[in-house]
C-alpha cells in the first residue's frame, strides 16, 4: 500500500462462504474495498508514470544521440567540404606557379635569343665599320696618289704651261686638296 494510505486502518475481512445473507456487505467492508481500489488506482497511475518517465527520458535520450549524430556528420560534411576548396584551391595555385614558371621560362628564352640577337647585330655593325674603315683607307690611299700623280703631271712642263694660261682650274685643285688634307672623312661623305 502507498504511503499516503497507510495510516488507515484497513480491515482484514476472513474468507467465509457465501450465504445468502452476505449479498450486501457492510459499510465497513466497503470502505475498506474503495481504499483498496483508490490504493490500487494509485499504484497503477505511479507506474504508469513511471512508465511514461521512462519512455520520455528513453525517447529524450534517443533524440539527443540522434541530434549529436546529426552534428557530427554535419560538422564532418563540412569538414569535407573545406578539405575538398582547399584542395581545390591548393591545385589552381600550383596550376598559376606552373604557368608562371612556364611563362619566366618563356620569358628567360626570349631574353636570350634577343640578347643573341642584338651581339650578332653589334657584331655585323662593327664588321660594317671595319670594311668601312678599310674602304676609307683604301680610298684616301688612291686619293692621295691620285693627288700626288696629279700634282706630278701638273709640275709637268706640258701642263703647267696650261695651268698657267687657266688660273681657275689650278686654284680649284688647290682648294679640292687642302679639303681632303683637313677633313678626308667629309670629303668622303659628301
Amino acid at each position: 500500500m502507498p504511503p499516503k494510505y497507510q495510516g488507515r486502518k484497513t480491515f482484514h475481512k476472513v474468507p467465509s462462504l457465501p450465504s445468502d445473507d452476505d449479498s450486501r456487505n457492510s459499510p465497513e467492508q466497503e470502505g475498506d474495498d474503495i481504499v483498496q481500489i483508490f490504493a490500487a488506482f494509485h499504484n497503477r497511475m505511479e507506474r504508469k508514470a513511471k512508465d511514461m518517465q521512462r519512455r520520455l527520458s528513453s525517447d529524450c535520450e534517443t533524440v539527443i544521440q540522434h541530434i549529436t549524430e546529426m552534428a557530427h556528420e554535419l560538422v564532418f560534411r563540412q569538414k569535407q567540404e573545406l578539405e575538398a576548396k582547399v584542395k581545390g584551391y591548393k591545385r589552381k595555385q600550383e596550376e598559376l606557379e606552373e604557368e608562371n614558371l612556364a611563362v619566366i621560362k618563356k620569358l628567360r628564352s626570349e631574353e636570350a635569343k634577343y640578347l643573341r640577337l642584338h651581339d650578332s647585330i653589334i657584331s655585323e655593325l662593327d664588321k660594317v665599320e671595319m670594311a668601312q674603315m678599310k674602304t676609307i683607307q683604301a680610298f684616301e690611299k688612291k686619293y692621295s696618289s691620285f693627288i700626288d700623280d696629279s700634282n706630278d703631271q701638273l709640275q709637268s712642263p706640258i701642263v703647267g704651261k696650261s695651268t698657267l694660261e687657266n688660273p681657275f682650274v689650278d686654284k680649284m685643285r688647290q682648294v679640292s686638296f687642302l679639303k681632303f688634307v683637313r677633313c678626308p672623312e667629309k670629303n668622303v661623305h659628301s
